[in-house]
């Protein structure tokens, strides 16, 4: 059986984008295949590397999956560099030639409608972050103050009930002046953008923050507008937002929050 194709992403055939380097295995070379209107980078991957019982295992491994995944990245930022592409997400194979002609021409319009919307276009990643533990804390302390009198006159088993209501309610009203302040500064940066979509939340464990992430978001601003963009992003993180939120941007990237998928039917 013969080693499969890893596709890293597609470009448009009537470009003279160049693939650099050799693929996520660090061996096999990186290849242009013709699909017609468009161009499919790839590369052969060896088979046991990521089809079967062990490569499973592999792939949960992040010491093995780490450096895979940013060559993958990096092959997609350095077409992207040259013009503009699909990035595919990591690990997408495809048996052969045939199989990959087969799905991309089941998707042919919805890709060259994405190329074409993103020519000149970057995705820009935009975080919400705010410390969770402090603001609680900082917040109850607040409220038990301006209630202290009401409180000490209760019984103490009285007054245990109601401090636990009180901080229920607390952490309620937090989780509703985020949202709030979520839902304002979306509407605000999507102005200045030309397509934007959420993205998942992470747990600090797994978005290495100091910070609780409220929200992720993606934007797709042209390459020519980031200051712009910049300077909105500053302007309204912090105090600039109802609910004291910090904003961190990033970028720019090849536009994975925006790509048509390829496993869909």
């Amino acid at each position: 059986m013969n080693d499969p194709l890893y596709l890293f992403g597609l470009v448009p055939a009537d470009t003279a984008i160049v693939p650099a380097g050799v693929g996520v295995d660090g061996t096999h070379p990186l290849e242009r295949l013709e699909l017609g209107d468009l161009t499919a980078i790839v590369s052969t991957i060896p088979r046991q590397e990521f089809v079967g019982p062990e490569a499973e295992e592999r792939l949960r491994d992040l010491a093995w999956v780490g450096p895979r995944a940013l060559r993958h990245q990096a092959v997609i930022r350095d077409l992207m560099d040259q013009g503009p592409v699909v990035p595919v997400r990591f690990a997408t194979l495809f048996s052969d030639a045939e199989n990959l002609r087969a799905r991309i021409t089941r998707h042919q319009a919805a890709l060259s409608a994405f190329l074409e919307r993103t020519r000149d276009q970057a995705e820009w990643s935009v975080k919400a972050l705010h410390d969770r533990k402090s603001d609680l804390a900082r917040i109850t302390e607040r409220t038990l103050a301006e209630r202290a009198t009401e409180l000490t006159a209760l019984a103490p088993g009285r007054r245990y009930f109601e401090e636990q209501k009180l901080r229920k309610a607390v952490e309620s009203g937090l989780s509703t002046t985020l949202a709030e302040a979520c839902r304002w500064l979306y509407e605000r940066l999507s102005e200045t953008a030309t397509e934007a979509c959420k993205v998942r939340l992470q747990a600090k464990e797994q978005s290495g923050l100091a910070l609780d992430m409220a929200a992720n978001w993606a934007f797709l601003i042209a390459r020519s507008a980031p200051d712009a963009f910049k300077q909105t992003v500053d302007a309204l993180s912090g105090p600039g937002n109802p609910g004291g939120l910090q904003l961190q941007m990033s970028g720019p990237w090849p536009p994975y929050s925006f790509s048509p998928r390829l496993d869909e039917s």
